[in-house]
């Protein structure tokens, strides 16, 4: 597990593309919060959760699913390969945000003598939130553990949403709930669908995922000859 997780960190730091969005869009995803006038509360409740959801296009790629096969030589399960990931994409997506808000929280409260969010249980909003986060992107991508039809079908329901939610406080800035129940709602929700896609995870097989990556590879390998 721990050399997948250095695999992937190192695969991170060679790729200009995925550095970019790992550790660049964060800001300008600030930034562009800031110019649209999105109130406080709300980058400062969900900023983590955002970043978290973008930086899983930094982790996720084709070749990732062709070239996985290699690492079935290896005692890793397909289990294990997927909880590397997820964990990979939703912890490094949560340090980079809250390392940010940190920045950002101490610049505000150097130049303008406050926190950058007057209530610190914005920032209570923002642990709890990130979790329901954390559990999007273990149900958006549970289905790479075997690549089966119903789980990609069941699962991209999921990564739309997740795809979309990042433009939400843009348009539905005053929507977006803060309170102390949606909180407890969302640690509730989060606790449910990380149940729910472990046990999916949990009964996958690597036969079903060798066939099924081999299938990816010979489409992929046609669609290069083609291209």
């Amino acid at each position: 597990m721990n050399a997948l997780l250095w695999k992937r960190y190192k695969e991170i730091r060679k790729n200009k593309i995925k550095l970019f969005i790992a550790l660049v869009f964060p800001i300008i995803y600030f930034i562009l919060l800031k110019v649209f006038s999105v109130p406080d509360y709300i980058i400062v409740s969900y900023f983590s959760m955002s970043c978290m959801l973008i930086g899983n296009l930094a982790h996720w790629n084709v070749e990732d699913l062709v070239h996985g096969e290699t690492l079935l030589t290896t005692p890793l399960t397909p289990f294990k390969l997927w909880l590397a990931n997820w964990m990979l994409v939703t912890i490094s997506g949560f340090i980079i945000a809250q390392l940010y808000l940190l920045i950002i929280s101490l610049g505000s409260l150097m130049f303008e003598g406050r926190l950058y969010s007057v209530y610190l249980h914005h920032f209570g909003n923002n642990i709890s939130i990130s979790f329901l986060g954390f559990s999007l992107l273990a149900a958006a991508t549970v289905h790479n553990v075997d690549f089966t039809k119903w789980k990609q079908y069941l699962t991209s329901v999921f990564s739309i949403f997740n795809f979309v939610f990042p433009f939400a406080p843009f348009l539905f800035a005053h929507y977006l709930p803060t309170s102390v129940i949606f909180t407890i709602e969302a640690v509730a929700l989060s606790t449910l669908l990380i149940a729910c896609s472990l046990f999916i995870a949990r009964s996958a097989r690597r036969e079903r995922l060798v066939m099924n990556i081999q299938k990816l590879s010979e489409a992929y390998e046609v669609q290069l000859i083609n291209d």
